[in-house]
């Protein structure tokens, strides 16, 4: 989805590998029991888009960006 949204695309290995690092990063950030009601978070703005004014959503990008920086290295 994110991909379409992104005007971007990927094979599909490349779509099946992404899934899997996607899945396993979104298990690491949901183990951080803070990061788990974003109702308490405000991490959307009244657009329903992720609010990045907010220290905690910028926090959540940066570990995902590095994360998958390094996925397409990994076989």
């Amino acid at each position: 989805m994110w991909l379409t949204a992104n005007s971007l695309a990927a094979d599909w290995t490349e779509g099946a590998r992404l899934r899997y690092v996607s899945i396993e990063l979104a298990n690491s950030i949901w183990a951080i029991e803070l990061l788990r009601d974003a109702r308490e978070l405000a991490l959307f703005d009244n657009a329903l888009q992720l609010d990045y004014k907010s220290v905690i959503v910028r926090g959540i990008h940066d570990i995902c960006a590095a994360r998958l920086e390094t996925w397409l290295f990994e076989k």
